[in-house]
């Protein structure tokens, strides 16, 4: 597994190119030592400020004592309402570093991590959430706040699994089956190159949510914080949008016209054409 990690590695000055094909190639990409120490901190201020404020305050609507490992609580803002007492968390989440890798991986225009997550994980007996892949197609950023490792339930990713979990959404789709109905649960002996992804607080995690994932079990003694963002390619499609249908027609004929143009010298990789015109 230690293996598999280092594959994943990147130095915070790693050209994003490198970063895409990381992405590519695996799913998901670690690059290490992201934000500076002063910037780490403000994010921990922030973080800590907004979940120690409660319900509604600085615009995120947090749920207390919930996790979906049940216990812990969850914050959630739009990036567009965020107030300047959370700056360092704004700044660092609609950075153009952020933007270029979204965009360069879908080829596309993208909302960049337009809905912001902090989540507190804290012991329970109930893992954060299963093995599955995510319906809703995007390319998410998390930064975790403390160091994480299998005992503090952290991220666990199915390496390579990406394009399986990107023609099982489009397979459901193209069958006709809503986005928010598309079977997703992975039993455990459908994985190949599962993987702790353990990092230090301040190191960023970018992956395709397509591919496998799970949230672990944080142990007594331990927590998680982490703060996430969602990029997704522009029209972002629904939870409720069907083949074929209005909805899919309007969308998909203004995200081909945008999939046939090459952005700079990158071309957009074959496999992806489907994917971005039927989303998830």
């Amino acid at each position: 597994a230690m293996k598999n990690l280092n594959l994943l590695m990147l130095e915070a000055d790693s050209e994003i190119s490198l970063v895409l094909e990381r992405l590519d190639k695996y799913g998901i990409c670690v690059i290490k030592n992201f934000l500076s120490e002063l910037t780490l901190s403000a994010l921990q201020y922030e973080f800590d400020q907004v979940l120690s404020a409660g319900e509604d305050h600085f615009n995120f609507t947090t749920n207390k004592n919930f996790s979906y490992g049940e216990n812990g609580q969850v914050a959630k803002c739009k990036t567009v309402n965020m107030t300047e007492d959370v700056k360092a968390i704004k700044s660092t989440f609609t950075s153009d570093f952020m933007r270029k890798v979204a965009e360069g991986y879908f080829g596309v225009d993208c909302e960049i991590n337009d809905d912001i997550y902090l989540t507190h994980d804290l012991p329970s007996k109930k893992q954060i959430l299963p093995w599955h892949f995510d319906r809703q197609q995007s390319l998410k950023f998390y930064i975790n706040l403390v160091n994480v490792s299998k005992r503090n339930g952290s991220l666990e990713y199915d390496i390579g699994s990406h394009r399986e979990g990107h023609f099982r959404a489009n397979y459901y789709v193209l069958s006709g089956v809503e986005i928010k109905n598309i079977p997703n649960d992975i039993p455990a002996e459908e994985l190949h190159n599962p993987t702790v992804i353990a990092v230090n607080a301040g190191d960023l995690i970018i992956f395709d949510p397509d591919g496998f994932h799970k949230g672990g079990v944080v142990s007594v003694g331990y927590e998680r914080k982490v703060i996430r963002g969602h990029a997704h390619p522009i029209p972002i499609r629904g939870y409720n949008s069907r083949l074929f249908d209005a909805h899919w027609w309007i969308q998909s004929c203004l995200n081909l016209s945008k999939i046939l143009k090459t952005r700079g010298s990158r071309t957009l990789p074959r496999e992806r054409l489907t994917r971005a015109n039927l989303g998830r």
